[in-house]
């Protein structure tokens, strides 16, 4: 059972992206979590040493009652498919979302050790599906997160 969630801020990654694009090179900045960057045979380019620091930003109470309102919308809601089509057994809380036009999907899901999180769109919402059963985030987002939870609960050394 998940009880309470702190959440807290690690260190802080500031990642520049070049990006080339018809002709143009587009420079952007992403501000991420990167733990390490390594090169195609293995070699340690860059690490990220972490420092944790919590701030409660909720009462423990609406915590508590967020997480069960979480778990709740996978046991019994849209993201039931989680045990009901993938047999994931761990507990989990999550949630599901589209977007409007349904031109965005993801699924969330979190316990104690784990959060993962999946979003299936395009870069554009013109690009988008139209009707809720191919589009929404339990038919599209859901399958990535459960497929890749199954793999952890199968794996003993992932599990932990």
């Amino acid at each position: 059972m998940i009880k309470d969630f702190l959440l807290f801020r690690p260190g802080k990654t500031y990642l520049w992206l070049m990006i080339k694009k018809a002709g143009k090179i587009i420079i952007t900045m992403i501000l991420t979590d990167i733990a390490s960057i390594s090169a195609p045979e293995g070699k340690l380019l860059y690490e990220h040493k972490f420092t944790r620091s919590e701030e409660r930003i909720i009462s423990h109470e609406t915590s508590v009652l967020m997480c069960a309102m979480l778990q709740k919308a996978v046991r019994e809601g849209t993201g039931a498919a989680m045990s009901g089509v993938y047999g994931i057994t761990f507990p989990w809380a999550g949630k599901t979302g589209t977007s409007q036009n349904y031109a965005d999907a993801w699924f969330g899901a979190f316990n104690p050790k784990l959060v993962m999180v999946a979003r299936v769109g395009a870069a554009t919402p013109a690009i988008h599906f139209n009707q809720g059963s191919n589009g929404s985030g339990s038919a599209l987002a859901l399958p990535l997160v459960a497929r890749t939870l199954k793999k952890v609960e199968l794996d003993p050394v992932a599990r932990k």
